[in-house]
């Protein structure tokens, strides 16, 4: 399995937006680069100023990735997966809706260059989160092989 490295810069962008939305879910888009030895996830983005966020459920603001992203392909980043927050007091285990979601998404991928799924959340303060990707029978995997490093670069 490929190793994940996170920058430091998403991590920390990753965890405000938890803050930010605790009662709710939240989410985007991964950005970065991979090949198929590693991906590099140096940037995220948020669901959007128009997204709909309830307690168990988010909607993405279209426009609004639409343009983040088109913003991140100049910078040459690429979407490498999603992710989204858990609310506080729910566990990090993907449900039916999130695989559901992995499947559509990861259809426009081959099975080197997959896609990763985050889901985090805040409890009692602490940052959490877990990386998951779909193997060639479509089976949830937890990625285990991950690091925070510096900018990422």
């Amino acid at each position: 399995m490929k190793q994940i490295i996170i920058s430091e810069t998403a991590f920390k962008k990753m965890k405000q937006l938890n803050a930010k939305y605790s009662n709710s879910e939240n989410g985007g888009f991964l950005y970065g680069r991979m090949n198929p030895e590693w991906l590099q996830i140096l940037d995220i983005s948020d669901a959007g100023g128009n997204a709909r966020r309830t307690y168990t459920t988010v909607e993405f603001d279209h426009e609004y990735l639409s343009e983040y992203t088109k913003e991140k392909i100049k910078e040459e980043l690429y979407v490498v997966g999603t992710w989204h927050s858990h609310p506080a007091g729910a566990d990090l285990i993907p449900s039916s809706i999130d695989y559901s979601t992995m499947k559509k998404i990861n259809v426009y991928y081959n099975s080197e260059y997959y896609p990763v799924f985050i889901i985090s959340k805040i409890s009692k303060e602490e940052f959490s989160f877990s990386i998951y990707k779909l193997d060639e029978n479509r089976k949830i995997l937890k990625i285990e092989n991950w690091e925070i490093c510096g900018s990422g670069e």
